[in-house]
């Protein structure tokens, strides 16, 4: 009978370990550190966020920013890093379940634009960008 009341115990425990695991899972709303979301601006908050700042705080402030220059649009010049996203953004059209990121500048000096999915990061394309001509290339 003992026997049968440890089993019993050591079953409910791992189910309830189960339970607590899916939950935080689900609840889980961490940003993984390979998707930088920089789609407005390149702020000293994201070189800041590079070095280990909360990135939650990084993106909240990046969109307020964004707002703010959408109001101050004549105002502000945007940067390359802007204009190429604002390029692939036009072709990719809108679209909410995704965000666009720089991985990475050509020797060129060409902008590399990844478009990814909001949830789960992985990649959807990539545009190459030459902001001085205003053209772009799709892989």
């Amino acid at each position: 009978m003992k026997k049968f009341v440890y089993v019993l115990i050591v079953i409910v425990v791992i189910a309830l370990g189960i339970i607590v695991a899916v939950n935080l899972k689900k609840n889980d709303k961490s940003v993984p550190s390979s998707s930088k979301n920089i789609e407005r601006n390149q702020t000293e908050n994201n070189i800041k966020n590079e070095n280990g700042n909360n990135i939650d705080e990084t993106i909240t402030q990046d969109n307020e920013n964004s707002n703010q220059n959408e109001d101050n649009n004549e105002q502000t010049p945007k940067t390359d890093l802007e204009k190429a996203i604002d390029i692939v953004k036009k072709d990719w059209g809108e679209d909410s379940s995704v965000y666009f990121a720089q991985d990475g500048q050509t020797q060129d000096g060409e902008y590399i634009i990844c478009v990814r999915d909001n949830n789960t990061t992985s990649a959807l394309a990539w545009y190459t960008v030459n902001v001085a001509t205003g053209t772009f290339t799709k892989e």
